[in-house]
């Protein structure tokens, strides 16, 4: 079996056209920058239109300024966490945790339709699955062949969009024949 892990990020440098940001600073504001799927810290960032998403959701926007400001050594989701505890004595954190929830989905489906429709639908994931599929050996049935190739391959992501599902989607699984 060939496992692929996708790490954090791995939307975020989708795109084959742009470079690889690895090195990427708010200084160094990177090509595409308001379209482009948000890292885990820029998940709340200033950016024109996810401002008019959470206007939809308005009791998020009593939180945001706790998400956006944080210290250094604490991330989106210790943050969120904070939050979520703080709700036991509050019953308002849940009202403003489940907009802020709403606004991720929402959020999300925006960043990845526009991303999509700016790259024309072309991207490093389905470059990598087309590589994949390509080079599966469909003779072996469920073995593992000798020579190091596979025939089953499983897909792990800890990216909070659903870019990777949706070309997933595009090349099911080949249908198992038995003799």
């Amino acid at each position: 079996m060939l496992m692929i892990i996708f790490g954090a990020g791995a939307s975020y440098d989708s795109a084959p056209s742009l470079p690889v940001s690895v090195d990427w600073r708010p200084h160094k504001v990177p090509p595409h920058r308001d379209d482009r799927p948000p890292l885990a810290d820029q998940l709340f960032e200033a950016r024109p239109f996810f401002a008019d998403i959470m206007q939809r959701f308005p009791p998020c926007l009593d939180i945001v300024p706790r998400l956006r400001h944080r210290s250094k050594e604490q991330s989106v989701e210790q943050a969120l966490e904070l939050l979520q505890a703080e709700a036991v004595q509050d019953e308002r954190r849940l009202i403003q945790l489940a907009a802020v929830k709403h606004y991720l989905q929402a959020m999300f489906w925006e960043c990845l339709s526009r991303w999509a429709r700016e790259h024309y639908g072309v991207t490093n994931y389905k470059a990598l699955l087309d590589h994949v599929e390509l080079r599966r050996d469909r003779s072996c049935g469920d073995l593992e062949t000798m020579r190091g190739g596979y025939s089953r391959v499983c897909l792990v992501s800890f990216n909070y969009d659903t870019m990777l599902e949706e070309v997933a989607s595009d090349h099911p699984p080949p249908r198992r024949q038995h003799w």
